[in-house]
């Protein structure tokens, strides 16, 4: 399988040069201002295509997408953000997850381009609860802006005995 990439300019015009015919998928993703082109960003629509050789096509695609950001806090005294990681998928498990990185001091984040839907939040943090919630990202309501708070994990130990089986005569 072979990857072709285009960058759109300003005005989000993009082309392809020299795709193979046949069945491929468009997938946009959405990189936030100033990011580099290889960093790990959002896709933010995916749409399969079939092309017939020699064939000129035009797609005009108008998304909707939305930032989902936030701040991480807790627990303990060192920055938020460090060893924290949070990340956004469908509730069913379906599609690519969206992952980043916290600010290290700050603990804030952001996900830059989110189509709309439905998604989960997980925020992982060595020494912290897991944390996950659900939120709704609806582009016409605006950005979406979720602040958590950690809790201090917390370790379970014990033994478990086993009584030795019985055995019984008749």
């Amino acid at each position: 399988k072979r990857l072709i990439t285009a960058k759109t300019d300003e005005t989000g015009v993009f082309r392809f040069e020299s795709v193979p015919a046949g069945k491929t998928t468009l997938s946009v993703q959405g990189l936030k201002d100033g990011a580099d082109f290889f960093a790990l960003a959002s896709v933010i629509h995916r749409q399969e295509l079939e092309l017939a050789g020699g064939e000129s096509r035009r797609l005009d695609l108008s998304l909707e997408v939305a930032a989902v950001r936030g701040r991480v806090t807790g627990p303990g005294p060192l920055p938020s953000g460090l060893g924290t990681t949070v990340m956004l998928r469908s509730p069913d498990g379906g599609g690519a997850g969206q992952f980043t990185a916290p600010n290290l001091l700050t603990g804030s984040f952001e996900f830059a381009h989110v189509p709309r839907g439905r998604f989960d939040l997980l925020v992982r943090k060595s020494g912290a609860a897991p944390f996950t919630t659900s939120i709704d990202v609806d582009p016409s309501h605006g950005d979406v802006s979720v602040n958590v708070e950690l809790s201090p994990s917390i370790t379970v130990k014990g033994r478990i005995a086993v009584p030795a089986p019985t055995s019984t005569s008749d």
